[in-house]
């Protein structure tokens, strides 16, 4: 049900939303990330929200396919970008035959049930090539909660807690692991961790 809620919550909220997220600069990331992954490479982007990345990798030569769990994201995503966003969740999404050089999940996953999540990632890192890379962000901290506000709930890592996490998925490693502070005006005390690893 904590996942249903979220999803509704995003789809009633989807143009608030999407302004949100078009004030934040998340260019720091996408440069770490598109700088393992060789030009024209293809990138899955996994809870892509309004398709604020998806602009961005299509500005850099990358072929992108997308999904997300919200309709009226997918819409608005589909709207602003002209790719043709899959209505899908983490556990519906399939490619086929298809696999990525890059996962992007920028605040994403976070909305998937610490007990769910590992096998969600094994099923995105299937995904990908080999030495290919994923991306994923987080709230930061130790805890999950469930926002007062909206409902929804959020999955906190901190360095600790994901690299026990990421040591129980086979056949990954950290490449990169770092702290930002959020660059919204409303969210200026959220800390976010972020994380790069790569298939091996």
């Amino acid at each position: 049900m904590l996942v249903e809620h979220t999803i509704k919550y995003y789809d009633e909220n989807a143009n608030k939303f999407t302004s949100r997220s078009l004030e934040e600069n998340v260019d720091d990331a996408r440069e770490r990330f598109t700088k393992y992954i060789a030009n024209s490479g293809a990138i899955l982007e996994a809870g892509c929200g309004p398709g604020r990345d998806i602009d961005f990798f299509l500005s850099k030569g990358f072929d992108v396919d997308a999904f997300d769990a919200s309709f009226e994201m997918c819409s608005i995503a589909r709207e602003r970008t002209g790719v043709d966003v899959k209505h899908k969740r983490f556990d519906t999404y399939d490619p086929g035959n298809q696999k990525f050089d890059g996962i992007w999940a920028s605040a994403s996953l976070l909305h998937v049930p610490y007990a769910d999540l590992a096998s969600v990632y094994k099923q995105l890192i299937s995904y990908l090539e080999n030495d290919g890379v994923f991306y994923a962000s987080y709230k930061y901290g130790s805890e999950d909660k469930i926002s007062e506000k909206s409902g929804r709930l959020f999955v906190h890592m901190n360095e600790e807690r994901f690299k026990q996490f990421i040591n129980d998925i086979p056949g990954v490693q950290i490449v990169e692991l770092w702290v930002s502070i959020d660059t919204r005006a409303h969210r200026k005390e959220d800390k976010w961790l972020k994380a790069i690893i790569r298939k091996v």
